[in-house]
């Protein structure tokens, strides 16, 4: 399995991510019991299911919490066991469930955004993969973590910026307050795969103010600020754009007759 993986991405930390994913199917394999990753990514998932659907490995589904969750962890599933049959005892008996959710209420007037929660959790020292989506709500925010890490975030995590906070376990996802996401699929004729043709095209801006917005931290691909303006992005890739909105680039086609590349994306 671990020699497709150079086939899929050239990138270093998504071929690190993919080994430790496949060596977790290996072992479900050779022990026949359900498994689970850490929080990927879309375009890990992306990668991950790739890899999965090419050597027709086992059962498996990816879980967020919620059926629109963006970050999920992936369940590979023994062959006793059906998708719908392990989301039914998750759901019923939340324990059984990987994922914890967690409210948490700020005491303070200042308004709280998505960064702010996620930059006070990753300064406990954690990593981002124990923790999937963050919604905020006016008064406060709903998170999903890995269940073992309930315990060390609720005796560490006491303030949000300079707000004191408190948290209240909801025990099962279906207490989650999480808004829908509403998608649109849109197609587009690209001049370059390069992230500044690709921000100044979806995101509307001139090719001059995409570079500017990229060398000042503005754009992310798949999470992470990209200041490369020349970065050529793959299918699967999420981009945002601060101020501006996010879009995965779902499909890469062919050429047009001017020789401008055909895309599809979804634009959230």
């Amino acid at each position: 399995m671990r020699g497709q993986i150079p086939f899929l991405t050239k990138n270093p930390e998504e071929i690190l991510c993919l080994n430790r994913l496949a060596d977790l199917i290996e072992r479900t394999m050779e022990k026949s019991y359900l498994n689970h990753s850490t929080f990927l990514s879309p375009k890990e998932q992306f990668l991950a299911s790739k890899l999965l659907l090419e050597k027709g490995l086992p059962e498996y589904f990816f879980w967020g919490g919620h059926e629109d969750a963006e970050r999920k962890i992936l369940v590979v599933l023994p062959s006793y066991l059906t998708k719908e049959e392990v989301l039914e005892e998750w759901h019923e008996e939340g324990k059984k469930d990987p994922l914890m959710y967690l409210r948490l209420h700020h005491e303070g007037e200042r308004t709280l955004r998505h960064g702010d929660y996620l930059g006070s959790i990753l300064a406990l020292g954690l990593d981002r993969k124990i923790l999937g989506d963050i919604f905020v709500r006016e008064d406060g925010a709903d998170i999903i973590l890995l269940r073992e890490m309930e315990e060390f975030i609720r005796l560490n995590l006491t303030k949000v910026g300079r707000e004191g906070i408190r948290i209240e376990p909801l025990n099962v996802s279906k207490n989650l307050i999480c808004p829908l996401r509403e998608y649109k699929t849109e197609s587009y004729a690209l001049a370059s795969l390069r992230l500044d043709a690709y921000v100044s095209e979806i995101f509307r801006v001139s090719r001059e103010s995409a570079k500017s917005a990229i060398a000042s931290g503005l754009v992310s691909v798949n999470g992470s600020e990209e200041m490369k303006k020349h970065r050529f992005l793959e299918e699967g890739d999420t981009v945002s754009f601060r101020g501006k909105g996010k879009s995965r680039l779902e499909n890469i086609g062919g050429e047009s007759k001017k020789g401008r590349i055909w895309i599809e994306i979804l634009r959230y």
